[in-house]
């Protein structure tokens, strides 16, 4: 395992990690309450699968922002690495809650953009 004081990989932009630390506590919040806000919304609509990929990404976010405020960084010990050659980095559960409602939320936001097919738009200039 190893800590990680920095943000996604323990990538720091250069920001000392004391300032870091309560710069990704304070964005975990605001994002925390706007996916609960979100969630709160999509759990009384259908498709369901929409909530629940809302809050595996806020139970992400409230892990990951509660090890930041109480111990000063994360601790990721889900070591990513693709055959020999392709090393991803190292991650916790926390992250994984938020990558998996991530991923379950694409295929909803696909299908809510596609335009609707050529026969069936109108076309308003014509009278």
């Amino acid at each position: 395992f190893t800590t990680n004081r920095g943000a996604l990989f323990g990538h720091r932009a250069g920001i000392p990690p004391q300032v870091l630390r309560w710069i990704l506590v304070a964005v975990g919040a605001l994002v925390a309450v706007w996916l609960l806000r979100l969630a709160w919304v999509a759990m009384a609509a259908t498709p369901r699968r929409l909530g629940w990929s809302y809050v595996l990404a806020l139970a992400g976010v409230l892990g990951n922002t509660a090890d930041r405020l109480l111990r000063g960084y994360v601790t990721d010990f889900l070591h990513l690495r693709f055959f020999d050659f392709v090393e991803i980095g190292t991650i916790n559960l926390a992250d994984v809650a938020v990558i998996s409602g991530v991923l379950l939320l694409i295929p909803e936001v696909l299908r809510r953009q596609t335009p609707p097919p050529l026969s069936s738009r109108v076309d308003i200039t014509r009278s």
